[in-house]
C-alpha cells in the first residue's frame, strides 16, 4: 500500500500541476460573453486533486506493506 500511496500522490500532483500550468497560460478574459465559455472550466480538476493527494497521503501513512515475505513454510501468505 505504500507504493501505490506514492503513485495515487504522484497523481495528484501532476493533476494539479496541469490545473496550475492550464489557468496561468489561460486565455485572457475578454468582455465578449461567449469568450467567458471558452474559459477552460478547473473547479473538477483542482477537486480531483486534492481528493487525490488526501488520498495518497492517507494511503502512504495507514497502508501496510500489503503482502507478507517469510520463508517459513508454516506460514502461508
Amino acid at each position: 500500500m505504500k507504493y501505490t500511496g506514492i503513485a495515487v500522490i504522484l497523481i495528484g500532483a501532476c493533476i494539479l500541476l496541469f490545473c496550475i500550468v492550464a489557468s496561468a497560460t489561460g486565455q485572457p478574459v475578454q468582455q465578449a460573453p461567449e469568450a467567458a465559455s471558452a474559459k477552460m472550466d478547473l473547479m473538477f480538476p483542482v477537486i480531483m486533486g486534492v481528493v487525490a493527494l488526501v488520498a495518497g497521503v492517507v494511503m502512504y501513512l495507514y497502508g501496510g506493506r500489503g503482502y507478507i515475505s517469510t520463508r517459513n513454510p508454516a506460514i502461508r501468505n
